[in-house]
């Protein structure tokens, strides 16, 4: 597995979309907390994210069984999912010369077609 973080996305205005289209879901992937070593010491993160097939039960807290380790910078109802586009794979794929990425690669609970850095913005609402 390659391991990659893409660019944040620039900041902007919170907004809430509706979309008139309807939008999909290419991936739905969680992942329990597991512990990997950082410059010699052993810290646990919750980035690591699998597929999963089937429904999944979404709470204030996410995603059920996606384990949170940070809790105080990302363990509130303002945190509950990440989506990220499904665009960017590419992108990264070629980029790093690493076919293909597994969906869930960066972390992402919701691997999502259309949804970009030039469409989106932080703290956008989507309903």
């Amino acid at each position: 597995m390659c391991e990659s973080k893409a660019p944040a996305a620039q900041p902007g205005s919170a907004r809430t979309a509706v979309s008139s289209e309807p939008q999909r879901v290419v991936s739905l992937n969680i992942g329990a907390p597991r512990p990997i070593e950082v410059r010699g010491k052993q810290v646990e993160t919750g980035i690591y994210k699998q597929p999963v097939q089937g429904p999944v039960r979404l709470g204030i807290e996410g995603f059920e069984g996606d384990g949170r380790v940070e809790r105080r910078v990302m363990g509130n109802a303002h945190h509950a999912v990440y989506a990220y586009s499904l665009e960017n794979y590419d992108y990264w794929e070629r980029r790093l010369a690493c076919v293909p990425f597994p969906h869930g690669q960066f972390g992402e609970n919701l691997t999502v077609p259309g949804l970009t850095e030039t469409e989106v913005r932080i703290g956008d609402v989507w309903r």
